[in-house]
């Protein structure tokens, strides 16, 4: 079953119809103080992904799986900032120790680093992967090149690729409560991904597409899809975007976190929140190769050296992490 994750707008402010839809840097970039409530859905239906002008994109019948909310906070304030000394925010998800690093400069909105505030896992870039570049209406389209090092305990992996950026469709978004939302523009991140580890490379890309509304700084709607060798999944993430300085009660969804990374024998994972039920871990031909009751760390050694997919099956929802299994 593919996770989705889906996002709604608390009421901020009016929208105009007719009017067509450009993402600036003043009312689409995210700020120091912002919140964004995600609620997650979960759904075996189709996805749809339609392109061009007058689209209907109906993403209806899904069922709630959760909820939970998204700071953005000042990058001093996250200890270990030093390794991201051009990041001018951070974005934290409310229970999880991973923070993700930007930097706004000029016109371009750009993809830093992240680390995990308690285990020694950090992405650094020696060059940005631009995910904005302002302003964005129908029919544009940018690329940017990107460079990173994950480092884990004691082992490492490079990361290296393009991201495109484009926007591909306007239409209407039929959300799963039954809203239904005239004025919107389809963005779509691609991004083509190159892993090595030792002697292992594994190339892939993911599709992030994104359905602003005219009026609301966030997307009502974001789905993620993702190959790495023949692994597929889909999120999509309903949000509420809040002004600054408003404080919201929320709870948080499960969050976990996953290390040594990559791993030789055993793989130990730190839960916050709601305990999984159970786990199961895949290989890049999309079959399970352990499937077992949720445990805080799961011996791997037997695995072939390789990427693979850590399943965490919740009461009412499935999260992923990636690892790499060495030699």
């Amino acid at each position: 079953m593919k996770n989705l994750y889906l996002t709604t707008l608390a009421i901020v402010s009016a929208f105009t119809i007719n009017a067509q839809v450009t993402l600036t840097k003043a009312a689409n970039e995210p700020v120091i103080g912002d919140m964004n409530k995600i609620t997650y859905y979960d759904s075996v239906s189709v996805v749809p992904k339609s392109t061009g002008t007058n689209q209907m994109w109906n993403f209806s019948g899904m069922t709630a799986q959760g909820s939970n909310t998204v700071t953005y906070v000042n990058p001093t304030s996250v200890s270990g900032n030093t390794l991201f000394p051009t990041a001018t925010i951070a974005e934290n998800e409310i229970g999880s120790t991973r923070y993700e690093f930007y930097r706004s400069a000029g016109s371009t909105y750009e993809y830093v680093g992240q680390l995990d505030a308690v285990q020694t896992e950090t992405l650094v870039f020696s060059n940005s992967g631009i995910l904005r570049s302002y302003p964005i209406s129908y029919g544009s389209v940018s690329t940017d090149s990107f460079v990173a090092l994950q480092t884990s305990g004691s082992g490492t992996m490079s990361f290296s690729g393009t991201a495109t950026i484009s926007a591909n469709g306007t239409g209407t978004v039929i959300l799963p409560n039954g809203n239904v939302h005239p004025n919107c523009l389809q963005v779509v991140e691609t991004i083509t991904l190159s892993v090595v580890s030792g002697t292992m490379n594994v190339t892939g890309y993911f599709k992030n597409v994104f359905y602003y509304e005219a009026g609301r700084k966030f997307p009502i709607f974001e789905y993620d899809y993702e190959v790495m060798g023949s692994i597929k999944f889909t999120a999509i993430a309903n949000s509420d975007a809040l002004l600054a300085g408003v404080n919201e009660v929320a709870t948080a969804s499960p969050a976990a976190t996953i290390y040594p990374n990559p791993t030789k024998s055993e793989l130990f994972i730190r839960v916050s929140g709601e305990t999984p039920q159970s786990l199961q871990v895949m290989d890049m031909a999309g079959r399970d190769v352990i499937n077992q009751e949720f445990s805080n760390s799961i011996n791997v050694e037997s695995l072939e050296q390789g990427l693979y997919i850590l399943k965490l099956n919740y009461k009412e929802k499935i999260a992923y992490q990636r690892f790499v299994k060495t030699n």
